[in-house]
This record gives structure tokens, sequence and C-alpha cells, in this order.
């Protein structure tokens, strides 16, 4: 038992502490003026063997200081996750075990399903301090991210939403179906096109709808495709074309 001074603080330090040592016990401070004092009451309870491996299993179990956060790219953008590990969250060592417990080994997931090794988009750096990071280059795929940390002990877990920006082709298609019903089945299919009914939802004014593929022909080859297709199966009152990335 010893006590310990800093400035105006003392503290009362018992260790080991043994079943003897519970009771009541107060601090007093006396000057010329007044005196005051607090007090407490210390219980010692005795653990056995199954108690003890619980409060170890609690000490151990990784968590995260850093968890991941959700995160919205444009298709083909760049998208970062971090974390922060702790393999011994209180930091104390309360109880000695003979074997040393494993730092935590981290793994990313997306969507349920691991990271291919050797993927030249997927970057992952785990240092020894307990951090991690994700980078996805060049991305497509929009899903659920999740981290995992486990070690001998347990294992701790977070996850993040990946989502994709729409293009400003696809912002305009769907202002475009805000104005126009759209129908099912193609009507029409040129070398590099589709055509589709469709009808104007104030008036009900049968249209025409062409979507032409960007990657597959340039301007010339949509001018030709355009003045080839054949609108003979109904009226056509409007052409639009919409190029889809």
């Amino acid at each position: 038992m010893k006590i310990s001074t800093f400035k105006n603080q003392y503290d009362l330090i018992i260790e080991p502490i043994l079943q003897q040592d519970q009771g009541a016990y107060i601090g007093r401070v006396v000057n010329n003026v007044d005196t005051v004092e607090s007090r407490c009451v210390v219980n010692v309870v005795k653990l056995n063997h199954t108690d003890i491996r619980g409060r170890i299993t609690s000490q151990l179990i990784p968590v995260f200081d850093q968890i991941v956060e959700d995160v919205t790219i444009p298709i083909g953008g760049t998208a970062k996750f971090a974390v922060n590990v702790k393999s011994n969250p209180q930091g104390k060592k309360t109880v000695k075990i003979k074997n040393k417990i494993p730092k935590a080994v981290i793994r990313w997931s997306l969507n349920d399903c691991a990271f291919l090794l050797g993927d030249k988009n997927v970057e992952i750096t785990s240092l020894a301090n307990g951090e991690s990071t994700l980078v996805l280059s060049n991305w497509v795929t929009q899903g659920t991210i999740a981290c995992y940390a486990s070690n001998a002990v347990g294992q701790a877990e977070c996850k993040a939403d990946l989502s994709l920006e729409k293009s400003n082709l696809e912002r305009n298609y769907d202002l475009l179906k805000e104005e126009y019903r759209i129908h099912s089945g193609i009507t029409s299919r040129g070398s590099y096109s589709i055509v589709k009914r469709a009808s104007e939802r104030k008036s009900g004014v049968e249209v025409a709808l062409k979507s032409v593929c960007r990657k597959s022909v340039d301007k010339t080859g949509i001018r030709q495709a355009r003045s080839s297709c054949d609108f003979s199966n109904y009226m056509l009152t409007l052409f639009k074309v919409v190029l889809l990335g």
C-alpha cells in the first residue's frame, strides 16, 4: 500500500490487493480553518478460472479505433477506405497469460466476396500498428465494403457502402423517362442502335426513342444509322437520340 502525490492530487494505491484489504476507506484533509473528508468502500471479489478467462477474452478481442465510412465515386473513379485496429483495447496487463495473443489479421471484402490477389485495381496495405487501407482504382462496382479484424480470441467487423454516381447520360435518361413512358420490347434494331416505342406522359402522343452505343460507333456512323432506320412500323412524331456510356 502506498500514496502517490502530484500537485494537489493524492492517490492511494493497493497492489496487489488481498481479501483482507476490503472495507471502508476515508480520505481526510485538515488545515487551520476546516476539515474535509471523502469516503469509499472497497469490495474484493475472488474470481474463478472461468471469470478470469472471460476477462482476458474481453480485453484482447480486436476493436476498431477508426471505422470505414460510406464513399460515393464516379464510375471508373478511385475509392479509399481506412481503419485502425487495436488488439488490446484496454491497454492494461491485468492478468498474466502464458501464450501471447497474436496481432489481429485484417481482411477486406465487397458484397461478402474477398478481393482477388493480384487484381491491379485493388491495393490493400496493412501496417504493424493496426492501420489498414483499401484503395480501389478505375472502379465500376458498387456494394457493401466490409473489414474484418480477427485473432485467436475473437473477431470484430465494420461495414460501409460504396456507391457509384450516375453519369450525365444516365441522369439525362432519367429526366427523359419523367416526360415519356417507354414501352417494353425493341421496335427496330440498327447496326449501332435500337429503337423503342414511347409516348408522352402528358398528351399520350407516340414517339420513337433511339439509343446509340457510344463505344461502338463514331459520329459518322451515328448519322448513317439515323438515316437508315426503318420507322414504318409506327407513326414517328418525335426522334430522340440517347448516347449510352
